[in-house]
């Protein structure tokens, strides 16, 4: 989570009235993977407005990968990844990461 925190810092000492939302990665990966898909705010994936506050990300960075996700074919997270790129979401991956 300090990782996290450090990531959404350093966005807003780059821009500091852009918004910036944090959701995590370690409720697995179907948490993971639907905080990805609300963090776009999704339809069907968006937190409750008083949590969620009209958020929708533009850009989306993690820095989290699991070591059971599929090495040759797409499993929930790149689906999820896909999803939200599809919906016109820049989206930056981890590239050394990982959990368990």
């Amino acid at each position: 989570m300090d990782e996290g925190r450090g990531m959404v810092q350093i966005g807003y000492n780059m821009a500091s009235k852009a918004r910036l939302a944090f959701a995590t990665a370690f409720t697995g990966e179907v948490g993971f993977a639907n905080n990805i898909r609300a963090l776009a705010a999704l339809p069907g994936f968006a937190y409750p407005a008083a949590t969620q506050q009209g958020f929708k990300a533009d850009v989306i960075c993690d820095d989290v990968g699991y070591s059971d996700e599929p090495f040759f074919q797409d499993g929930l997270i790149a689906n999820a990844v896909e999803d939200v790129f599809a919906a016109g979401v820049s989206y930056f991956p981890s590239a050394g990461n990982a959990i368990g």
